[in-house]
């Protein structure tokens, strides 16, 4: 049992591991003691999703010359990406 005191928010030290099933049960408890029948709640921590695909520029295209300086880059998916500018 790990009593966090007067709050009603926690923030574990670790991490919790990825994709097990965490159980918790929160107990109240003041002067005259803990409150009872308090129900076991869990929840489960998803996996590492799976790296995705690369993508394709769709502007510039590929080995284009006489780019604008100061344009945009577009590629083909929507999904969130990082861009990587190599040197």
């Amino acid at each position: 049992m790990l009593d966090v005191g007067n709050v009603t928010t926690y923030d574990p030290v670790n991490d919790f591991a990825e994709g097990v099933q965490i159980f918790v049960t929160i107990i109240p408890y003041n002067s005259l003691g803990n409150a009872t029948g308090c129900t076991e709640e869990s929840f489960t921590t998803f996996s590492n999703l799976p790296l995705p695909i690369c993508t394709t520029l769709t502007l510039p295209l590929n080995n284009a010359t006489d780019v604008p300086v100061d344009s945009n880059i577009t590629h083909r998916c929507n999904r969130l990406f990082r861009f990587v500018r190599n040197k």
